[in-house]
């Protein structure tokens, strides 16, 4: 089996595959038969395969070391055509839902891909591929500043994911020094991070106006699929968020701040005991070897493959960009997975996190039409967002005293992150209905949303964050705009699956292998009741987990 670092790069010839596309398609729009139909679909699919595992194999050189000069180039070419690509794929699937075989393809590809297509259609136009360009060229342009990110410390060059390891020291004044440091790297950039969204926000502006949309909110709301809700029942969440979660967890603020005997500031956060917190192994691997070998067949069969093939890099390293994903390299039938792993509590859980998404595209591989059979961004992070609690089974492995610190840290992280993933969701929203704000109205926004969302948030005065720019750090915002509620959705349903797995593990386990089966088949609403679980829009469940997470809490010996 071939290792991820031996799979050989080369530039996509992107006019014989746009050839290539652009002749099954037609063949599809004159098949005869249901038969012929589905053969160029299944063509199309692979092509689309070719394609993304190029990207991938691209964006991971670039991420890896983003001072390499070859792969800034194939980005940049990337940047270019995936538009153009994302073009050929419309039209793809334009002919089959112009199909006379609709129907019968309903059967062999899910009825899900018809609705999300319906709604993605108006998102992808030739009168808007240079403004998407320009996007992508604005993001790229974001990423390379936040992957170069460093400070002088002691005679010594620190990158931003060392900076960070250092921010969570046990001692309160090691975390101030360096919580200081990181944020006077930021600021030195906040002109350019101005500059760069305000530009992006013209660019999306202009091409929710030209493909037919009010708003780039709108655009978005289609962009993503989100065939099961809207701005309504997005709105009604945010409005239970601050009724049900934002009291439980400021409370829980409170209980910190008492057991730590000073203020809580944001570089105190995960700080939740005097005493030292959880220790964590830094034998990552060998330890997820052994939590997955015992969790279930399904997570041992696809852990194995991932180690002995080696797809993944966790080092840290200088120009490395700071953050983690997991990319689907279909010509590998593997999930590439990638860190700036440090040890700490965080690291563990954001690795669960990945594998998550990696087990997901795992169990998937192999099926025909799998790209055409796109899975939402609010189900693929459920899948993720809910590992990160199945591994509580064996997390001893590699967390090796205090685990009852570890679980609590999670928990109260877990509930902390719904209104601050919320408050995210609502700024773009506004800024998104009000592209005319400035940079200063929409730092103004945003310390308006913490004190609605994080009124428990307390920042060091003069820095990056206490001028209303945490926004700026959060990479979705300014890469993937409204992809973030996705997590949100996702924790609520990640909780619940928490809350099945301390009662019936096995119950819980089959649970979440049905939700992954019906991935892409249907909605996420859909699916999350097939799994046995509430959506998050339903009445009472906001208030019934942040009850459950106090209770259990209340049990842990902290």
């Amino acid at each position: 089996m071939i290792k991820f670092k031996e799979f050989p790069y080369e530039r996509v010839d992107f006019q014989e595959l746009s050839e290539r596309f652009i002749n099954h398609t037609k063949k599809l729009e004159l098949a005869t038969t249901v038969g012929e139909a589905y053969l160029q679909i299944i063509e199309t699919d692979y092509l689309e395969k070719v394609f993304v595992s190029y990207a991938t194999l691209s964006e991971a050189g670039n991420t890896n070391n983003s001072y390499d000069k070859f792969y800034l180039e194939e980005e940049a070419f990337f940047n270019k055509i995936k538009p153009e690509f994302s073009l050929l794929m419309q039209k793809r699937d334009d002919a089959i839902l112009q199909s006379p075989f609709r129907e019968e393809l309903r059967k062999l590809i899910g009825n899900e891909f018809f609705n999300s297509a319906v709604m993605k259609k108006r998102t992808v136009s030739e009168e808007v591929l240079t403004l998407m360009e320009a996007e992508n060229e604005l993001s790229q342009e974001y990423s390379t500043i936040r992957s170069r990110l460093s400070i002088e410390v002691d005679g010594k060059t620190l990158t931003m994911p060392e900076i960070n390891k250092l921010g969570q020291s046990a001692d309160r004044e090691t975390r101030k020094k360096y919580a200081v440091l990181g944020e006077r790297a930021m600021m030195k950039q906040a002109p350019e991070f101005d500059r760069i969204y305000d530009e992006m926000m013209k660019i999306r502006t202009e091409i929710a106006h030209k493909t037919g949309f009010e708003s780039y909110t709108d655009y978005c709301l289609h962009k993503f699929g989100r065939t099961s809700y809207g701005r309504d029942e997005l709105l009604v969440f945010a409005d239970n968020v601050k009724k049900y979660i934002v009291p439980v967890v400021s409370k829980m603020v409170e209980e910190q701040a008492k057991r730590l005997g000073h203020e809580v500031k944001n570089y105190d956060e995960s700080t939740l005991f005097p005493n030292r917190q959880a220790t964590v192994t830094k034998d990552l691997l060998p330890s997820f070897k052994k939590i997955f070998t015992k969790l279930s067949p399904e997570t041992k069969v696809f852990f194995d493959e991932l180690y002995e093939r080696e797809f993944f890099d966790l080092d840290l390293r200088k120009g490395k960009t700071n953050g983690a994903y997991s990319n689907y390299m279909p010509l590998c039938n593997m999930p590439y997975v990638f860190e700036t792993y440090n040890a700490t509590e965080g690291a563990v859980e954001t690795f669960a996190h990945e594998c998550g998404h990696g087990l997901n595209s795992f169990m998937h591989r192999g099926e025909p039409a799998s790209g055409v059979c796109v899975q939402s961004a609010d189900i693929c992070e459920t899948h993720s967002m809910s590992m990160e609690f199945f591994v509580w089974q064996n997390i001893d492995e590699i967390i090796t005293e205090d685990v009852d610190k570890y679980k609590y840290r999670q928990l109260k992280d877990s509930l902390a992150f719904i209104p601050y993933g919320t408050a995210i969701d609502v700024f773009q929203t506004k800024v998104y209905d009000n592209p005319e704000m400035t940079p200063e109205e929409r730092r103004s926004l945003w310390k308006e949303l913490e004190k609605e969302f994080i009124p428990w948030r307390k920042y060091e005065e003069g820095l990056f964050y206490s001028e209303g720019r945490a926004w700026q750090h959060q990479i979705h915002v300014m890469k993937w705009p409204f992809y973030y509620i996705d997590y949100v959705l996702a924790q609520v349903c990640a909780l619940q699956f928490w809350v099945l797995d301390e009662e019936d593990h096995e119950k819980s386990w089959e649970a979440y292998i049905r939700l992954i089966k019906d991935s892409g088949k249907y909605s996420f609403t859909e699916i999350i009741k097939r799994a046995g679980l509430s959506t998050p829009f339903e009445e009472g469940i906001l208030k019934r987990i942040s009850d459950k997470v106090l209770d259990f809490s209340s049990g842990l010996r902290v």
